[in-house]
């Protein structure tokens, strides 16, 4: 089995998971990212919208609206709130 880990992971994951290392991540999370082909200065009309929702009351939260056009998904407007770098905590209320 640790064989078949050393083939398929690498990276700060096999330190983590494999390894049981705590490192941190460095360098790049999306390798394959290009701000010229992934980043457009304005999105196309949109036939559908949703909400995306990564939440936490102590842990930062960040909310994204979504458009989608001809099959590409973009996300048109983000929100992030850290409550410890705001020092107020927010409440699921």
């Amino acid at each position: 089995m640790r064989k078949r880990y050393e083939r398929l992971y690498s990276g700060a994951f096999y330190d983590r998971f494999v390894l049981g290392k705590w490192t941190t991540a460095d360098g790049l999370i999306y390798p394959m990212f290009s701000k010229e082909r992934h980043v457009v200065v304005q999105a196309p009309e949109c036939d559908r919208y949703y909400i995306s929702c990564d939440y936490g009351t102590v842990n930062p939260s960040s909310f994204g609206l979504w458009g989608h056009c001809d099959g590409v998904w973009y996300r048109l407007q983000e929100y992030y709130y850290d409550t410890r770098a705001e020092g107020e905590r927010r409440t699921d209320e």
